[in-house]
């Protein structure tokens, strides 16, 4: 238990201090320490009694949400809070699965080039396109708007191949960016206010140049980290995981939804 305790005081001096005890005990598991769920709820009421009491205290009123299967809709968005530091970041998670199908970490999110570059990638690597695409009503996404509907352009719904909307009603990935930034970003964004706050970050060009040199890939690398630990957790109201839903939907009854050509 000792090595378990230590474990979890290394990681409460990172970005795990934002995690709850489901998501340390996965950690923890992942490291090769064998321990119960319960015994890291503990650990954590006396390490960080702070941090309990404040993840306690939310609470969440949940939407109603449909979707008919893997690949029935893909949500994208940007989430702009290390932007001021030159680090943008883009997603696009499944709809049904909660699958992140990318995320991308750049000097911009908002290039509709880049974004589209993005979805055609997707697109190749799921050997497909989703039923739906929604998105925001920027510009960013003009190219994705573009392809999806050139994509669809044979279905009888093809002209609600693309729907767009306000970024705050784009549930499914505004729901992700939350959960980024609990278990992950909060850290990276006080790590370089802190910077800001010593005067040693301006925002000019040159400091959002270094900051993107020294910070970019390590952070698309730790998201994609954080991404792939995602896709070991079940489902919200479910006993089944994420990945195996969206690769091999057919032994759960359930409708894939891929547009092929």
């Amino acid at each position: 238990m000792a090595s378990v305790t230590h474990f979890i005081q290394n990681e409460l001096l990172q970005s795990g201090q934002l995690h709850g005890y489901r998501m340390m005990a996965a950690r923890c598991k992942e490291s090769g320490l064998n321990v119960r769920m319960e015994d890291v709820r503990i650990i954590l009421l006396h390490l960080d009694p702070v941090g309990v009491s404040l993840r306690r205290s939310r609470s969440i009123r949940r939407r109603a949400y449909y979707a008919a299967g893997p690949n029935f809709i893909w949500h994208f968005d940007g989430y702009d809070k290390l932007k001021p530091f030159g680090l943008c970041i883009s997603g696009c998670i499944c709809g049904f699965s909660r699958r992140l199908i990318r995320l991308n970490v750049y000097h911009t999110n908002n290039n509709p080039r880049v974004i589209g570059g993005y979805y055609l990638e997707a697109v190749k690597i799921h050997d497909g396109c989703p039923r739906f695409v929604r998105g925001d009503y920027g510009t960013e996404n003009e190219h994705v708007r573009n392809f999806q509907t050139f994509f669809r352009r044979d279905s009888p719904d093809h002209d609600r191949a693309y729907i767009d909307g306000a970024s705050t009603a784009n549930q499914r990935i505004e729901n992700w960016w939350g959960y980024l930034r609990r278990h992950h970003m909060q850290y990276w964004i006080e790590q370089l206010r802190d910077l800001q706050d010593i005067d040693s970050f301006s925002g000019d060009f040159l400091d959002r140049s270094l900051v993107q040199f020294c910070f970019l890939a390590l952070i698309q690398v730790k998201i994609q980290y954080y991404t792939y630990s995602l896709g070991k957790r079940k489902l919200s109201g479910s006993s089944e995981l994420t990945y195996p839903i969206f690769y091999h939907p057919t032994p759960y009854i359930i409708l894939e939804c891929r547009h092929t050509f």
